[in-house]
């Protein structure tokens, strides 16, 4: 059962990314693979053998929202997992996803949200 949601979520995730030119799938791929490590345009721009000027006017394009804001939206999702599934401090899952304090991450939460982290869990 385990391998068939797998195998479901893999086939889900390759259809969304086939919306996009490969140079989009292939960053839309790195951001989901390196969520817990920090990601800049600049990196993702070398990964993908591109300019990263470039690669800002393409993704921002072809998904429809800024490169920045992408990797913000994803972080959020990943946290709203932690925050559903886990235990962990809210501390601790602001710096697993990199983000520079638990305010600021809090902004961010409530931004794509519109409620707190704390007001998530319940």
């Amino acid at each position: 059962l385990k391998n068939a949601f797998c195998t479901f979520a893999d086939r889900v995730k390759a259809q969304k990314t086939q919306q996009h030119s490969q140079t989009i799938a292939i960053c839309k791929n790195y951001i989901f693979k390196n969520i817990y490590n920090p990601i800049s345009v600049k990196q993702l721009a070398k990964f993908a053998n591109v300019n990263p000027d470039y690669l800002s006017i393409l993704f921002k394009k072809e998904v429809g929202i800024s490169l920045i804001e992408y990797i913000q939206r994803e972080r959020i999702e990943e946290a709203k997992k932690l925050l559903t599934f886990t235990t962990y401090p809210l501390s601790d899952i602001c710096a697993s996803l990199n983000f520079s304090d638990q305010s600021y991450f809090t902004k961010i939460f409530k931004k794509f949200t519109n409620e707190t982290p704390g007001k998530y869990r319940k």
